[in-house]
């Protein structure tokens, strides 16, 4: 089971500390509840943009890839129930690939992430946060689904880093956790300000929402060296790596 703590109990710490000797640990009512409100009526906005994210290895409800290690895999962790799902995605700051740096990717709701990454900061006095990728996503209700299903299991990318989610909303559609063997070990539940941090090389995946309509989850990706977009200094402001000020 996670490890579920106080953010007041913690002291002095970098990012990767968080998880101590865990590899993934949960925290719940680590932040204001008007905090929490703000961020939710702000992602839950008729103004808020969300773009369509298809997931790549899925064609018609069927994996599809020319990697046959990966198709065998996929068809292995279907019978364990997986389903296929969709996705609307808001990106905060991505990775480019041709710089090899994250950017800011000119979202107009970039202060949000930086809000969030600096009450967390306020909690634990965190230096050397530097973000690597951060972006919002929004899953709807899937055909087929089931309370016990699960999309592709994954992790966010190849580098050393710590993953984060921070559930927006209520909702079902557990986050599923699972060891080297491809065995679920852990389940996560969609709780309004819960935060989930993990070791970014430990696979996980999300469940779909069968019971309410959606199931919004906003996904950092940071790590303590100086190649991400910003960082949070001990004064809880995000700057930027090359030492430029960030929106806040």
């Amino acid at each position: 089971m996670p490890v579920r703590k106080s953010l007041n109990t913690v002291s002095l710490m970098k990012a990767s500390k968080l998880l101590g000797d865990k590899d993934y640990v949960v925290y719940d009512d680590w932040m204001m509840e008007a905090d929490v409100d703000r961020i939710y009526n702000t992602l839950f906005s008729l103004y808020f943009p969300w773009f369509w994210a298809n997931t790549p290895h899925w064609r018609d409800g069927e994996m599809y890839t020319t990697d046959a290690s990966l198709a065998e895999e996929m068809s292995h962790m279907k019978k364990k129930g997986m389903v296929p799902g969709w996705q609307l995605r808001h990106t905060f700051v991505r990775w480019n690939s041709d710089t090899q740096q994250a950017e800011d990717n000119d979202s107009p709701y970039s202060q949000m992430p930086n809000f969030i990454l600096s009450r967390l900061s306020d909690k634990f006095n965190l230096s050397g946060l530097n973000i690597f990728r951060v972006k919002a996503n929004l899953r709807p209700q899937v055909l087929g689904a089931e309370l016990e299903s699960f999309d592709i299991p994954h992790i966010d990318m190849n580098e050393d880093h710590i993953a984060m989610i921070y559930y927006v909303n209520d909702s079902d559609g557990d986050t599923f956790i699972f060891n080297d063997d491809m065995h679920i070990i852990d389940r996560v539940s969609p709780k309004k300000g819960r935060v989930l941090v993990m070791n970014g090389k430990r696979r996980h995946a999300a469940g779909h929402p069968v019971k309410n309509q959606n199931r919004v989850v906003m996904n950092f990706n940071f790590l303590e060296s100086e190649t991400g977009y910003g960082q949070v200094s001990e004064s809880g402001k995000n700057e930027e790596s090359q030492g430029e000020e960030a929106s806040v």
